[in-house]
């Protein structure tokens, strides 16, 4: 065969060959199959979810602060200022994002997330997650007992609740808040009395029936501060798409997220205190 090609002819075609192995190559290289995934954080609103976590936190251990020594307590504080900080939570919920599987409506989740609503509806409910100013919310609630919102309103909400998953969310985040101080004190006890991490989680699972019925109610009237701004007819679109596969979908995926990342901060602040607690240099 090459005795009938020019020694040109050989070094073009392997020149030409490598060019285009190399081109694949680098093509694959840079092509990053998580994109789509990746991008649903930004679209969400997980960021919004993620910042008020500290201060739940904050609010448990302070709760819980005869059970530390003045010194304990300070290093708790940091522990949980570092292990909450919004840039670690934030990498791990990417971290989770990227590992997940079956996403085939992903495509049309990020379709309608990317319209003017879909947009609309994550910028009020980021908003949201703000702390809201009780008097505020106080008047906003004295409004609506004075002029009730309609019964359509009242069922549009109650409906978007129960598909995005609302109430379940806010007693989690409270619950696993006070679970990682739980297990931060429970780190401070003799080894042989120590409750452990799956005791602690069962205490943790058996309050949540109690607190659920309260979530449920604070979440309607947290949904309805959200969409103060947004007609009926914006409400029933955003529920049609929450009920839809696709924002089924939406929900349990960043919800799942949402508890992996919040479940895995809370059950390694045991250890991180302890090894906080033992940095210390000797008194």
């Amino acid at each position: 065969m090459f005795a009938h090609t020019g020694i040109r002819d050989i070094a073009a075609l392997f020149f030409a060959t490598a060019l285009v192995w190399s081109q694949g190559c680098s093509n694959a290289a840079h092509a990053d199959p998580n994109a789509g995934i990746r991008e649903l954080y930004p679209l969400s609103d997980l960021s919004g979810q993620i910042r008020p976590i500290l201060g739940y936190a904050n609010e448990a251990l302070a709760k819980q602060q005869a059970r530390f020594t003045a010194e304990q307590f300070e290093i708790a504080k940091r522990v949980i200022r570092e292990q909450f900080a919004s840039e670690k939570l934030e990498e791990r919920v990417l971290g989770f994002l990227e590992k997940r599987t079956g996403d085939e409506y992903l495509d049309e989740a990020l379709e309608w997330l990317r319209t003017p609503l879909g947009r609309k509806i994550m910028r009020a409910k980021i908003a949201t997650y703000n702390p809201v100013d009780p008097a505020k919310m106080t008047t906003f609630v004295e409004r609506k007992q004075a002029n009730p919102p309609s019964e359509k309103r009242l069922e549009l909400i109650e409906r978007y609740d129960d598909a995005a998953l609302l109430s379940a969310m806010a007693s989690t985040t409270v619950l696993l808040s006070a679970y990682g101080v739980a297990a931060m004190a429970d780190a401070l006890k003799p080894e042989d009395e120590r409750l452990g991490p799956e005791a602690l989680l069962k205490s943790m699972d058996s309050q949540r029936a109690l607190l659920e019925p309260i979530f449920e109610e604070t979440s309607a009237v947290t949904s309805l501060f959200t969409f103060r701004n947004f007609s009926d007819e914006e409400i029933e679109a955003i529920v049609v798409f929450s009920e839809s596969e696709a924002g089924k979908w939406y929900h349990g995926t960043t919800s799942s997220v949402f508890f992996e990342t919040l479940r895995e901060t809370t059950v390694s602040l045991g250890d991180a205190f302890i090894v906080a607690l033992r940095a210390q240099p000797p008194p």
